[in-house]
């Protein structure tokens, strides 16, 4: 069995040795016409059996062909590994390159095709020397690879740069897990700075292997070449172009998704209301008339995204564009992004104004006066009514003046005790939208604090009020007990005046000291309710006060005892000072009115008018010494009438002297003017307006001589003009001037 089975083996391995042999080395197969090694597998197999019959069979006769075949049994090992590797090689050309870089390529394949076709026509395993032939095929194949797959790992470093700005948003959320987990808007410029330098660097990176990939392919050998280099460098460029658009629309997704409102998300940005009197504002500003508002920040985020695109230079240079930025702007999905979070943005916004505005019902606790406020309650007690304060701004007089009760001050310190107990209780922060929030807290500190002050401006009158009151009186009784005790004997006036001067001022002050403790112990009682602290001096001085004000008015009993007898002798000496100053006042009054400044024609009236002023004043001196003591001895004095009316005089002549200078300073300087360039029409409104000062002066004027000389100069200057005018006439001639000399009799030439 064994021989039967042998003998079969070498008839077949004769036959299939021969068959194999005779094969091309390579063949073609499939669309894509890949290579194959066509060594045959029955010859394959036979060399191995050769192999194991020399091994475990020594004895047996191997066939000749059989025998011949396997001495090169290493030649067709080397072969066929040879062919192997170019094959695999080849074949990845064909399979593993894209469109653009196979053209590259292409000129390439075609001369290794033609170089290939001997192994798949004219040559076959039993062809004599053909090592060199496949080890040459092999090399060339080889080192077209290695170019191809150079250039694609350089296309992977391009992607594996581009992949990393896909993964990381631009901006992001503060990392720091102490700190609330805002955008970092503190670090926006370094982490802008950050990206741009490694944009930068990936885009110089780019370029480079571009130059690297331009050398591999040897894209700059022959026009067909370069129109295949474009056409690979516009491959390239949507890559790139696609990774830019990934990176600003990673960035952007990720703000559209913090500012969902729909999401479960922590506030993203935040806003600060604080009061800017007189506005309530918000930092960063939330209106959008304010430079650098709150919506201007975010268009700069959106910008700072979109200029990723500007710092990658274009691959494609033949777009004309140098960077992706007009790509980013154009593509559809980035701007509804863009406008998604805009309109995230202003929702937050409109709803935070919205907030903002509530808080309006407060803003006469910063908008209205204190002062003025302040002044009103003390004078009216009272909030005036519109008309009221109209006629307030004619004449204060008609509108009538009450002072507040102390009940009225409470209600006034309540009444903001309330609003505080109110704004006690506003929220300090709001957020919109889970992802906007805004901080009222310095806001409601600043209203708080208003509030406070209303309500302080009230107390702090009332404790000044009993401050200044006790210590007023204080000083006066100290004062007034000193003047009380003052020795005063016969012949001393000045010590009789200072008495006679302290028991009117004790008579002046007692109705209102006599009843002002209660009221300010009911004052202090109030103060100490709203906590308010009283100074210890204000409360030993209430509490010893009325005994020392009882004190001085007994001082002043004893005072009045002492100073009788003198007071009845210097009473009529008083009343016979009164008489003579009455005789020097009649007399002043004759004389003034007779003096120069009444006249026109005088020529020093001011003058005259200053020393008229002193004398006046001299007597309303004695007039005002005289009614001093007057009511201090209880004695009646003359109103005076002739020196008010003197002083009225004085006055009205200094303004009317001043109006005639003015008339005669005008007049004088026309009638320096040539006669060609006199304007009568101007001249005349100015005399017109003299004339009508004039009439609109005090009626006392119009008897003084001074007044109707200068009515009079007006008139008549009026009418000189009216003559020139006339004389001004194109048709006047040569004889109407004659004629003119000869009626006036005065000579002159035109």
């Amino acid at each position: 069995y064994d021989e039967d089975v042998f003998r079969r083996w070498a008839q077949s391995a004769d036959k299939k040795t021969g068959e194999s042999l005779n094969r091309p080395l390579l063949v073609r197969e499939g669309r894509q016409a890949t290579l194959k090694v066509n060594f045959g597998k029955d010859l394959l197999s036979i060399l191995h059996e050769v192999k194991c019959l020399k091994k475990d069979f020594p004895q047996r006769e191997i066939p000749e062909e059989a025998k011949d075949i396997f001495k090169s049994f290493n030649d067709f090992r080397n072969y066929n590994n040879s062919l192997d590797q170019t094959v695999s090689l080849y074949n990845y050309l064909k399979l593993n390159t894209t469109k653009q870089e196979y053209d590259l390529i292409k000129e390439e394949l075609f001369e290794l095709d033609e170089k290939l076709h001997h192994a798949e026509e004219t040559l076959n395993w039993n062809s004599p020397n053909i090592w060199n032939y496949i080890e040459g095929i092999r090399r060339t194949v080889d080192h077209l690879v290695k170019r191809v797959r150079a250039a694609q790992e350089n296309i992977s470093l391009i992607q594996k740069e581009i992949s990393v700005w896909e993964s990381q948003p631009l901006f992001q959320r503060i990392s720091d897990p102490k700190q609330e987990p805002f955008l970092d808007m503190k670090n926006l410029e370094e982490a802008k700075k950050k990206r741009t330098e490694e944009l930068k660097l990936a885009s110089f990176r780019i370029q480079v292997i571009l130059e690297e990939n331009c050398k591999l392919f040897k894209a700059n050998v022959g026009e067909a070449s370069k129109l295949y280099w474009e056409n690979y460098l516009n491959n390239l460029d949507e890559i790139v172009a696609n990774g830019v658009l990934k990176a600003v629309a990673v960035s952007l997704g990720y703000l559209v998704d913090e500012s969902d409102k729909k999401k479960d998300v922590k506030p993203l940005l935040q806003a600060t209301m604080e009061l800017c009197e007189p506005n309530i504002i918000f930092k960063p500003s939330l209106d959008l008339d304010i430079h650098n508002n709150f919506y201007d920040i975010c268009l700069g985020i959106i910008d700072d995204i979109f200029n990723m695109g500007s710092l990658v230079k274009r691959v494609a240079q033949a777009s004309g564009d140098a960077n992706y930025l007009k790509i980013c702007h154009a593509h559809p999905e980035l701007n509804s992004l863009k406008d998604q979070f805009i309109n995230n943005v202003k929702q937050v916004m409109d709803m935070a104004n919205t907030k903002k505005d509530t808080f309006l019902e407060y803003s006469y606790l910063w908008k209205e006066s204190r002062h003025d406020t302040m002044y009103f309650f003390l004078n009216f007690a009272r909030e005036l009514t519109q008309e009221e304060l109209k006629l307030l701004d004619e004449d204060e007089s008609l509108v009538k003046k009450q002072d507040p009760t102390l009940s009225q001050f409470k209600k006034q310190i309540d009444k903001y005790e309330g609003v505080y107990d109110i704004v006690k209780e506003i929220e300090t922060t709001k957020i919109f939208n889970n992802w906007f929030k805004t901080d009222i807290e310095p806001f409601k500190i600043s209203l708080m604090n208003n509030v406070k002050k209303w309500s302080y401006l009230f107390k702090r009158h009332l404790m000044d009020y009993v401050k200044d009151s006790l210590d007023d009186l204080n000083n006066f009784i100290e004062e007034a007990d000193e003047g009380l005790m003052t020795q005063v004997h016969e012949g001393d006036y000045k010590s009789l005046i200072k008495v006679m001067k302290y028991l009117q001022l004790v008579k002046e002050k007692q109705s209102n000291a006599d009843s002002m403790f209660d009221p300010l112990k009911d004052i202090m009682d109030l103060l100490r309710n709203y906590g308010m602290e009283i100074p210890q001096e204000s409360i030993v001085l209430l509490k010893e006060l009325p005994e020392k004000w009882a004190n001085t008015k007994r001082l002043t009993v004893s005072a009045k005892q002492q100073v009788a007898p003198l007071q009845g002798m210097e009473i009529g000496k008083l009343k016979n000072r009164i008489e003579e100053y009455s005789k020097e006042e009649k007399k002043f009054r004759e004389e003034f009115k007779t003096e120069r400044y009444y006249n026109f024609d005088c020529k020093s009236p001011y003058e005259y008018l200053a020393k008229a002023n002193s004398e006046i004043k001299v007597l309303e001196e004695q007039v005002d010494d005289l009614q001093t003591q007057a009511v201090l001895f209880e004695v009646e004095v003359p109103d005076y009438p002739m020196i008010k009316q003197c002083r009225k005089e004085n006055k009205l002549l200094k303004q009317l002297w001043d109006y005639v200078f003015l008339v005669r300073t005008s007049i004088d300087e026309w009638k320096t003017t040539p006669w060609c360039d006199i304007d009568v029409e101007n001249m005349d409104m100015e005399c017109k307006k003299f004339s009508k000062d004039l009439r609109g002066m005090d009626k006392d004027m119009r008897n003084w001589n001074v007044y109707t000389g200068l009515e009079s100069t007006v008139r008549n200057m009026i009418t000189s003009l009216r003559a020139c005018g006339e004389l001004q006439n194109p048709s006047i001639r040569e004889r109407h001037w004659f004629q003119l000399v000869q009626a006036t009799k005065v000579q002159f030439i035109m």
